[in-house]
């Protein structure tokens, strides 16, 4: 199997469902891809569509007000392609995942407040979750440990906060590497192999990235068919002064983007970036660092009534 289980074990409770459904049914065969399948996995897909943005909601509030966050939500699903990939195409892996990252913002907060053996776990095994559904999500460690961090000097603090909670730094790492085992068992079983390159001739072009076939072509066109993603970009330019995350979020999009873009198959196989749309929840605050600019200069929103 050439992708990860992560998606296939986000499904399963939808599937249980929908083989039970189809178990006792004389109309539906029990073979996984049936009717009862097919409703199930998109309905359960959907679910989790809303309770990333449900998440999502609960986490911008701790730094935006409710205005605000409103205008963002707003943007999000009607103005992006989060839309098609939360309704349409929801059971492929990115409203998952941006559950996942909502999710992760969410515990962190919960941790660096209370720091606990169980949010140390739960912060590892989503982590772990989000590297079992694509390889490539293991940079989602890089926000549970640039979690807070705004000056320069918080990364010693940041280390020393390592080494007080050291044995639950383990507990995080045991986690993520529980999760990411089941891949490895399902390797060393099916090919004799603990580690295997399952995209066989799909690699990376690491010293040139396809940045502009990427943002700007009609083969893919992230900006190009999804224009109101431009915003967050030019929201970093203001989101500094806000003091919040700034280093996790600076470092974990530019590295998110690098990454995807560096991908050969950098058109993920259709139009408008689909490979960005898991990272919405971090982009959100810089958008929302612009969101909030726009507000206090009195432009263009007054005619909505967003003061």
């Amino acid at each position: 199997m050439k992708y990860a289980s992560g998606q296939a074990i986000a499904m399963l409770p939808w599937f249980f469902v929908a083989h039970y459904w189809a178990s006792h049914s004389q109309h539906y065969p029990a073979d996984g891809f049936s009717f009862p399948y097919q409703i199930c996995i998109g309905v359960g897909m959907f679910v989790y569509a809303i309770l990333g943005l449900w998440v999502l909601r609960k986490v911008l509030l701790r730094y935006f007000d409710d205005r605000s966050v409103a205008i963002l939500l707003l943007i999000l699903v009607i103005g992006t392609n989060y839309l098609n990939y939360s309704s349409i195409d929801q059971a492929m892996t990115h409203n998952t995942l941006f559950l996942i990252y909502a999710l992760l913002l969410y515990v962190c907060n919960i941790f660096y407040q209370n720091p606990t053996f169980y949010f140390a776990s739960l912060l590892g095994l989503l982590c772990g979750l989000a590297a079992l559904i694509r390889p490539t999500e293991i940079i989602s460690v890089l926000i549970p440990l640039l979690f807070g961090i705004v000056y320069f000097r918080q990364f010693g603090e940041r280390l020393k906060f390592i080494q007080q909670h050291y044995l639950k730094v383990i507990v995080f790492s045991v986690s993520v590497m529980v999760v990411v085992g089941i891949q490895i068992l399902y390797w060393k079983t099916i090919t004799g192999e603990y580690l295997v390159y399952s995209y066989q001739k799909e690699g990376f072009s690491w010293l040139h990235p396809h940045i502009q076939d990427y943002l700007l072509s009609y083969r893919c066109g992230w900006w190009r068919f999804c224009p109101m993603m431009i915003l967050p970009f030019a929201g970093l330019l203001l989101f500094y002064r806000r003091r919040i995350h700034t280093y996790m979020i600076y470092m974990f999009i530019l590295l998110a983007f690098y990454i995807v873009t560096a991908w050969d198959v950098w058109d993920y196989g259709g139009t408008a970036g689909r490979a960005m749309v898991q990272y919405y929840p971090l982009l959100l605050f810089p958008l929302g660092a612009l969101v909030e600019w726009i507000r206090k200069q009195k432009i263009g929103l007054k005619c909505s009534g967003f003061r």
